[in-house]
Parts: C-alpha cells; sequence; structure tokens
C-alpha cells in the first residue's frame, strides 16, 4: 500500500532556508559573470562573441554541498519516518557517506550551468556589438536577462533541493529492504507537463525501475513539486 510521508512541514522550512542560501550565492556569481565579460568587452577592439562568452566559466557551487548535504540527511530521515522503519547506526553512517558522494556528484552537473548561460546571454552580446554600445550599457542588458535574475536564481536552487530531498528518501527507501515499489504523484500548484502526467499515470512500479520518462524520481524539470511515495507491496486482485 502506499504510504503517505508525514512531517513534512520541518524539511519543507529547511529547504526554503537553503534554497535562500544558494538563491543569494548565485545572484552574487552572476555579478561576477557579468564583470568580466564587460572588462573582456573593453579589451576587445573588435569584438568576438566567443571570446566574450568564454569569460562564463564553469559554476563552482562546491560552498553549497554542506546545505545540500543537510537537505539530503533531512530526506534520508524522513523516508525512514514515512515506512515507520527505525534504521541502525551502522546504516545511518552508510547513508550518511552517500550523501557526501552525492553532493560531490551533483556537484559536477552543476557546473554545466554555464552552457546553458551562455545560450542565454549569445543574444545579447550580439545585439551589443551590432549596435556598438558601451562597457556600462552592455553590463546593465546582461544584468537584465533571465540568466541573472533573481527569478533563475530561485528556480534553480529549488529544483536542487528537491533533488537532494528526494534522493535521501529514496536512499533511505532503498537501504531499509522492505519498500518494494514506488509511484509518482502529482504537485498541487503547477502546470503540468507531459512527463509530470505520464509519470502518474504509470502507476506503480518497482523501485528501481525508472518511470517512461526515463527519470527514477522527482523532480522531472525546474520547479517540479511532483513527489515520489513508497509501496510496501501491491494489492493483489482480490484485495480491496
Amino acid at each position: 500500500f502506499p504510504v503517505t510521508i508525514e512531517g513534512r512541514k520541518e524539511i519543507a522550512d529547511k529547504i526554503d532556508e537553503a534554497t535562500e542560501a544558494i538563491a543569494s550565492q548565485l545572484s552574487s556569481m552572476s555579478v561576477a559573470i557579468a564583470d568580466a565579460i564587460g572588462e573582456e568587452w573593453d579589451k576587445q577592439d573588435k569584438k568576438d562573441v566567443q571570446e566574450l562568452l568564454n569569460k562564463v566559466e564553469d559554476f563552482n557551487l562546491s560552498e553549497i554541498e554542506p546545505i545540500q548535504i543537510e537537505v539530503y540527511k533531512e530526506g534520508v530521515s524522513a523516508g525512514f519516518a514515512s515506512i515507520s522503519y527505525d534504521p541502525s547506526h551502522e546504516m545511518l553512517s552508510v547513508l550518511n557517506e552517500w550523501a557526501v558522494a552525492w553532493a560531490s556528484e551533483r556537484g559536477l552537473e552543476l557546473a554545466k550551468l554555464s552552457d546553458s548561460t551562455k545560450q542565454f546571454l549569445r543574444p545579447t552580446i550580439e545585439a551589443a556589438i551590432k549596435d556598438g554600445i558601451s562597457t556600462e550599457q552592455l553590463k546593465k542588458n546582461l544584468m537584465d536577462q533571465y540568466a541573472f535574475s533573481p527569478e533563475r536564481a530561485r528556480t534553480i536552487a529549488r529544483t536542487e533541493m528537491a533533488f537532494a530531498d528526494q534522493q535521501g528518501n529514496f536512499a533511505a527507501w532503498e537501504k531499509s529492504g522492505v519498500v518494494k515499489y514506488k509511484r509518482s504523484l502529482l504537485g498541487t500548484n503547477e502546470n503540468h507537463g507531459q512527463d509530470d502526467i505520464n509519470n502518474a499515470n504509470q502507476g506503480v512500479i518497482p523501485l528501481n525501475q525508472a518511470f517512461v520518462s526515463g527519470h527514477m524520481m522527482p523532480p522531472y524539470h525546474p520547479n517540479c513539486i511532483c513527489s515520489l511515495i513508497p509501496v510496501l507491496r501491491k494489492k493483489g486482485k482480490d484485495e480491496k
């Protein structure tokens, strides 16, 4: 039967706290990138789009790893609580190691945010070259873009916290040995994409099987608030 996750307010508050911290850090990094592009702009006589975009370095978000690890661990605790499972000290130690390893691996994925940032900025830089604007105007135009906006920073932060939380849940269920299946549920306050709907419609599937979208668990897209619930066993045909 599906087991409803209880007591989520504490972890939700923790995720909100982490979101604010990450959003602030990402916003600061964005300012530094805009300044670096501005400096390169001043150096170039003949403006080169790619050379300017090369100033967008890989995102180094190692400073947020402790926050990700904390949320992952909270997810582990919530995962065990959702199935009324009392983990051993040894099991928790292993899961703590998993949290550190996952956060480090996830950091490599976050570095790739620079690729999408370049895509967002390219049209602005191309237009700046065509119009021959000043350095200060270029920096202003860059900072006005979605790539450097508080909205994007918050989207990234909230999505990453969702990843950490869900990974912690899943690790607890997997390590317990009692959760055999899972089910994806739609969130209540979002415009659902096709992946969200298809995965929810798939119903109960084995814990280590991917959903039709190819995902093992939410989030399926930025700002996704779909959730995953553990299922200890499937209902038999004669059960109601």
